[in-house]
């Protein structure tokens, strides 16, 4: 059956010992992960260029189908085998590896290892931590002020337990409410994403598409095995990204690119056009996620991203508001693109961010026009049907793929909140305003879930949103400013009471943004639907994945990093970026008594005029999306104009021109069947070695590290 043709199939059953399977994989795949951070910058799971900051934007690429085509070439091995388990069984074991893999990396649990332990090399952080919060540092480590407690941690030797438990136990206990507060907010939306709006989630469909070739025979033999467009895609990708992982060849005398996205030629900083981003780069990976991507989606993206970046902001500033970019500025990530819709240094630009706002605000209303138009508008009778359900008067029908009732999940989803709210109370020492707290989870969650339809749509290849300028803003204006204005109903006057509300909490830097849990919930319930499996064995494998995943990787961590000591984890950098960002995050809006919460006016505060970008933003949404419904010829979709708009990166344009151009000959020449049994399996290939890439950086790394 062709991936563009399958429809739910009937259902499977699935035995216990899938769970059990799933239980020990998880286990396995987050203590490997774990150990993998160690040697990244950061705990990025990059580590294949120089620039710290952008290696921790890449990590959901890094494993995103190594790990699948790993995990099916194993079932595809034991598919024989009596006490091997049966392909919608190893669906399960996928999806809750898919739940957990990210958890111990920097943008998962592992920031809460190393919180306090890099305060206190930083004596700019010396204040903040070992002053304003010294009375509760004992639920991030052991007593800041006792050397001897940490000398495992920054040395290496055995771990003082007892000092550290109060933490561990803590962290469990918040941590797990905190995701599968995200994970139940999901589920509410998977009727209308799956089965009423039919989002393609490419790269969840493509790991099908590995699981369903483990279980096909061919010519007396295994399909993933003897699929040669797959493995010349692996090949190819390996090849193609040489400059990223040949430097970890002793003898060659290579040094890792400054950059990622610049396998090309980068004309931005010749300012040939000005303010136009012409960084014509060609990674691999990026065109094989690309040639997953439906063709529609693929256009709109190209054309929407070509009037931003190549018409929009250079007519800045031909119409004199914004200054040219300078010569020599860089094109990719940390570049053009984060400092135009961060907010530009020349004072033209500087004043059009303080009267209006930053431009990503434009991006966000695209973002939230691309969630709530639809349901709001094109499908409000089933928004009706969903508020029957809750009282328990709409058709069986309405509920009978869910997981479980909407109000038992809508319950879930509102005790888990309030479970993370009150832990962060707690945590807050009792200064955090408990109103203020549920209005920022529910806004960071609808935030997030603006990135989980993008992985419906186009999937995640890049992490920009988490550390990159949006995050930046959208925390500044939705999180920050609510304590840190005197304007706000929830203003924090006292620094010391301020700084104790952000440290405690659980932010987008703790989040794993690029790797969200809407995100992996919804591709968990597109793989179950491919694979004839019920949504409520979906649901209860992302349950379970995560209240295994949080506690492994907190107990792992630990003594893995003590096994070296901080000093001897160069790779880890932990004195500096990216990973003191935990601390800077919170100390940033407690400079001042005013609230200086805007990074030294790097970020503006928040302005009202900025919700004019917003409102246009959601606009331009609205129109296309009641285009392409009453006009099924109209060429835009709303998907790939929102991802134009700033959901995806600059960095994955000119990959996607290539991508388009390719796949509509292939479509041509063969049509679907053509696409389906070549392509598919050889973007599937040039997405995978960015795995084996990383670990060759890791295994040079940890060498580095035995040898001192």
């Amino acid at each position: 059956m062709s991936i563009s043709g399958m429809s739910e199939k009937s259902e499977v059953v699935i035995r216990p010992r899938a769970f059990i399977v799933g239980v020990i994989s998880v286990v396995l795949v987050t203590v490997f992960i774990g150990f993998i951070a160690l040697f990244t910058p950061g705990g990025g799971l990059w580590g294949l260029s120089s620039e710290a900051w952008t290696n921790a934007w890449v990590g959901r690429v890094s494993f995103i189908f190594f790990l699948p085509l790993i995990v099916s070439l194993v079932g595809a091995l034991a598919s024989r085998s009596s006490i091997g388990l049966s392909k919608a069984e190893l669906t399960i074991v996928m999806v809750m590896i898919w739940a957990s893999w990210m958890l111990p990396t920097y943008y998962g649990v592992l920031p809460a290892i190393t919180m306090l332990g890099t305060a206190r090399q930083i004596p700019a952080f010396h204040r903040w931590n070992l002053e304003y919060a010294r009375d509760v540092n004992w639920m991030w480590g052991p007593d800041p002020l006792n050397d001897k407690l940490w000398s495992s941690w920054m040395y290496g030797g055995p771990v003082p337990w007892a000092e550290w438990m109060p933490a561990l136990l803590l962290h469990t206990a918040r941590l797990i409410p905190y995701y599968l507060m995200f994970v139940f907010l999901a589920t509410l939306f998977r009727r209308q994403w799956l089965d009423i709006e039919a989002l393609p989630f490419p790269q969840a469909t493509a790991t099908v598409r590995l699981i369903d070739m483990a279980y096909e025979r061919v010519d007396s033999g295994n399909r993933l095995l003897r699929n040669v467009w797959l493995w010349l895609g692996v090949l190819i990708g390996f090849i193609a990204i040489f400059p990223y992982w040949g430097w970890t060849i002793p003898g060659l005398g290579l040094t890792k690119p400054r950059w990622y996205c610049n396998l090309g030629i980068d004309l931005t900083p010749l300012v040939l056009i000005p303010n136009a981003l012409l960084n014509f780069n060609f990674e691999a990976f990026f065109i094989g996620f690309a040639l997953l991507v439906p063709v529609k989606t693929l256009f709109s993206f190209i054309v929407s991203a070509i009037i931003v970046y190549w018409i929009w902001w250079p007519m800045m500033h031909y119409l004199g508001l914004w200054e040219s970019h300078a010569a020599g500025a860089f094109g990719g990530p940390e570049g053009l693109f984060d400092t135009l819709w961060y907010s530009w240094t020349g004072p033209m630009m500087k004043h059009w961010v303080h009267t209006w706002g930053s431009p990503s605000w434009l991006g966000f209303g695209t973002g939230f026009g691309l969630i709530f138009y639809p349901i709001l508008i094109v499908f409000r009778h089933e928004l009706a049907n969903t508020f029957k359900a809750l009282i328990r008067r709409a058709p069986p029908e309405v509920e009978a793929r869910e997981p479980a009732r909407y109000t038992t999940l809508f319950i879930a989803y509102i005790v888990c909140l309030l479970l993370y709210v009150a832990t962060w109370w707690y945590s807050s020492g009792g200064n955090l305003p408990i109103v203020f707290g549920v209005i920022w989870c529910v806004l960071l969650g609808l935030f997030l879930m603006g990135k989980a339809k993008i992985a419906g749509e186009y999937g995640i290849v890049m992490n920009h949103i988490e550390d990159g300028p949006w995050a930046h803003i959208w925390d500044v204006s939705m999180r920050e400013w609510w304590i840190a204005d005197p304007l706000s109903p929830f203003f924090i006057g006292d620094l010391k009471s301020r700084f104790l509300v952000l440290r405690s909490d659980y932010p987008w830097f703790y989040t794993f943004i690029g790797f969200t849990p809407q995100a992996t919930t919804l591709e968990a319930y597109r793989m179950g639907m491919l694979e004839g499996i019920h949504s409520r064995y979906i649901l209860l494998a992302v349950i379970i994945a995560t209240m295994v995943g949080v506690p492994t990787s907190l107990f792992a961590l630990l003594p893995m990093w003590c096994s070296f000591g901080a000093l001897r984890l160069s790779a880890f950098n932990y004195t500096g970026v990216p990973n003191n960002y935990q601390q800077r995050g919170p100390t940033y809006a407690c400079i001042t008594a005013t609230g200086d919460y805007w990074r030294g006016g790097f970020i503006v505060a928040p302005v009202a005029t900025q919700w004019i970008q917003f409102a246009v933003g959601f606009a331009i949404v609205s129109v296309i999306y009641a285009l392409h419904t009453r006009y099924p010829w109209f060429p835009i979709n709303p998907g790939g104009v929102a991802m134009g708009f700033g959901w995806l990166p600059s960095a994955v344009l000119v990959p996607s021109i290539v991508a388009y151009v390719a796949k509509m000959i292939v479509l041509r020449i063969g049509g679907t069947k053509l696409y389906e049994e070549r392509v598919m399996p050889f973007a599937i290939g040039l997405a995978s070695p960015t795995g084996i890439a990383v670990l060759l950086g890791v295994a040079s790394n940890l060498a580095a590290t035995l040898a001192a």
